[in-house]
């Protein structure tokens, strides 16, 4: 699959569009940085995964991971969160709203008391 220029791994693609179709299924943006190692994958190199995913599923079903301390092998904390802003930044606040917060909220039923 063709994304904004750049390819997907299909057999990738395959596997998120079956876990996709089961409605129970939400996917953690998590290990960004780490997919390339021992370099820090970079935001173009991420994107057309990012992007596939929310196409497939919309961000109410993405949430944000931070791979620590596993990250560390390549960037800090702060390089981690950089990064996945970066990505979810192109899809507007509304998004990162919900993959930075609510989501993980409804996931882990941190709304209830």
């Amino acid at each position: 699959m063709v994304v904004g220029g750049s390819s997907v791994d299909e057999s990738w693609l395959a596997a998120v569009r079956a876990l996709a179709a089961a409605p129970n299924v939400t996917f953690k943006l998590s290990g960004l940085v780490t997919r390339s190692y021992p370099k820090a994958a970079t935001i173009p190199d991420l994107e057309p995964y990012v992007r596939a995913l929310s196409d497939l599923v919309g961000p109410e079903r993405i949430l944000f991971g931070s791979d620590w301390p596993v990250c560390t092998a390549v960037t800090d904390y702060a390089g981690v969160v950089g990064t996945a802003l970066g990505l979810i930044e192109r899809f507007g606040p509304e998004a990162q709203e919900q993959v930075f917060r609510r989501s993980a909220t409804t996931v882990y039923r941190l709304d209830r008391q």
